[in-house]
């Protein structure tokens, strides 16, 4: 199940925004009596004073009203609310919700990719919200490799994802038009794990421990490290 921000109609105002316009328009009324209070400790020259005093008071009136205008309607019709998407739950195995345990999920446009243990091993799924139907990965998952993590990019044509295999950990990327897989950080002497891919499918980034710590590392899609600048 997926959550998903929808704009929608007029949002009735919360106690705490009505409560921050009532000390701004305080403010604003105490500013003004102020001034108001100085004007009057002077002895205005000539009869013209007064009539100054109050066109200031009618000016700084209509500027409150127009802010507490402007405020009002931002807090009744800028607000959004959140919908949940319900995706029906499949006992066969069929659909992205099963009896078993779904991890990890990463969404992108239409496509949802996850980790599942629904045929007794822990492996890849893809799920396409459109069509509301599993995708099949052929040549992806094997019986001696744990998945973890997995990315999709938006057109949903490569897949990453980390898997160890006999305490190994790996990051692959698997080709959906292709069905190829491959390991990514085979000749990369250290543990990795959590990998991401961008939008265009062209760069991974993940983490790293061959600085004796966890680094984040970024490639490009054939596998070279990008020089990414130094902040200090």
């Amino acid at each position: 199940m997926l959550l998903r921000n929808k704009a929608e109609g007029s949002k009735a105002p919360r106690e705490d925004d009505f409560t921050k316009v009532s000390f701004f328009h305080r403010g604003r009324r105490a500013a003004r009596g102020a001034a108001l209070k100085k004007q009057g400790s002077e002895a205005p020259s000539q009869e013209s004073g007064g009539s100054e005093g109050r066109g200031f008071c009618l000016f700084m009136t209509l500027i409150d009203r127009f802010i507490l205008l402007v405020l009002a309607i931002c807090l009744t019709s800028c607000g959004s609310s959140v919908r949940l998407l319900n995706y029906p739950f499949d006992a066969t195995g069929r659909g992205l919700n099963s009896p078993a345990s779904e991890l990890t999920p990463h969404l992108s446009k239409r496509y949802i990719v996850f980790v599942s243990d629904r045929r007794g091993s822990q492996d890849i799924y893809l799920y396409d919200a459109t069509e509301r139907r599993l995708i099949d990965l052929p040549g992806l998952n094997s019986l001696d490799a744990i998945a973890s993590h997995p990315g999709i990019s938006e057109d949903g044509k490569t897949i990453v994802f980390a898997a160890s295999r006999q305490g190994r950990s790996n990051i692959y990327l698997y080709n959906r038009e292709t069905f190829q897989l491959r390991n990514f950080t085979k000749n990369l002497a250290a543990e990795v794990r959590h990998p991401t891919i961008s939008a265009d499918g062209s760069r991974v980034a993940f983490e790293s421990s061959k600085n004796g710590q966890w680094d984040i590392v970024v490639y490009n899609s054939s596998g070279k490290p990008l020089n990414l600048p130094k902040l200090f």
